[in-house]
């Protein structure tokens, strides 16, 4: 994600997901994914890496990371079977991804999936379900799908 150009990650623990806030705030895994943060700007020449950053659960990485309509920005909530596919998502005027957005905001969730009450909880703040593919992907995979597309579709 880091090589892709991503501006920020933030991870929270789904309702569903299997692992705690507790293990994923501890400082073992933060300290690993900053450092392959710092490995991946050496390898792509970035200057900074993206700030990483543990919220207790997805309602404060939604205040933490607002989706701003207003200023042209877009949120994909990933979701299989989503009615949106990313391909038309990111057709010129589509309201999943205006054209040229600003910044566009990736929500995945943990391997569990998303509680109905999370996926109303990602609607009501802007992000808009749209599906990968046909198949149900990893989160790890789906993070660099979606980033591979936002690039693309920036083109």
């Amino acid at each position: 994600c880091t090589e892709l150009g991503v501006a920020a990650l933030c991870f929270f623990p789904g309702a569903q997901g299997a692992v705690p806030h507790k293990a994923l705030a501890a400082a073992g895994p933060r300290a690993r994914w900053e450092r392959i943060a710092w490995e991946a700007c050496k390898q792509c020449d970035r200057q900074f890496p993206p700030p990483i950053s543990v919220v207790a659960d997805l309602d404060a990485a939604l205040r933490a990371h607002p989706v701003r309509s207003g200023a042209g920005e877009a949120g994909w909530l990933l979701q299989p079977g989503a009615p949106c596919s990313a391909a038309e998502a990111l057709a010129a005027g589509s309201p999943a991804a205006p054209a040229a957005p600003a910044a566009l905001h990736v929500l995945i969730g943990p391997e569990g999936g998303l509680t109905a009450e999370e996926v109303a909880a990602a609607r009501a703040a802007g992000y808009t379900p749209v599906r990968l593919g046909g198949t149900i992907l990893r989160a790890e995979t789906a993070a660099l799908a979606a980033c591979a597309l936002g690039v693309l579709g920036s083109r």
